[in-house]
């Protein structure tokens, strides 16, 4: 999936565009989408997690709210950067966040819970770096629940005497 004059092949800039519900009796899911083109990605959340980021986005004020602030002051106290923010995996074993870090000319990933660093960077402004593997696994994913619900529009429409021929 590489796109002239973007990011290397093996990453999507993506934004977090929010938080939506799932599907009767599904997860609820943070979605973001491409900066520069018409890829959205969608990764699950727990219900807690879903409440609480959708408040955020809307500027409501919640417990998240202070734990990130306390962690953009440590940062700053410290004098580390945000450099940029990534989910991984390839899609059976779920994503991963990281958050990488630099401070006195030296960088570090860290281990981040999902919606955290996607708090994290939509708080900073900062793209999410998302790995093509996932991207190109929700895109397989929705091409086959397209394929379901055509077949499922195709048996609402269908009169059971059509098999009879």
């Amino acid at each position: 999936m590489r796109r002239r004059g973007s990011l290397p092949s093996d990453w999507v800039a993506m934004r977090v565009i929010g938080v939506e519900r799932g599907r009767l009796g599904a997860s609820p899911l943070l979605v973001l989408c491409e900066v520069e083109g018409p890829c959205e990605f969608r990764t699950d959340l727990t219900s807690d997690q879903a409440h609480l980021l959708a408040h955020e986005f809307n500027g409501d004020p919640t417990r998240y709210s202070l734990s990130c602030g306390l962690i953009e002051e440590i940062l700053t106290w410290l004098g580390a950067q945000v450099i940029e923010v990534r989910l991984m995996g390839d899609g059976q074993q779920g994503v991963r966040a990281e958050v990488e870090l630099e401070a006195y000319l030296q960088r570090r990933a860290v281990r981040a819970d999902v919606g955290d660093a996607a708090l994290l960077a939509w708080r900073r402004g900062i793209p999410v770096r998302v790995s093509s593997a996932l991207v190109h696994v929700e895109q397989a994913n929705d091409n086959q629940e397209t394929a379901i619900e055509g077949f499922r529009r195709f048996l609402d429409q269908v009169w059971p005497e059509e098999f009879a021929r």
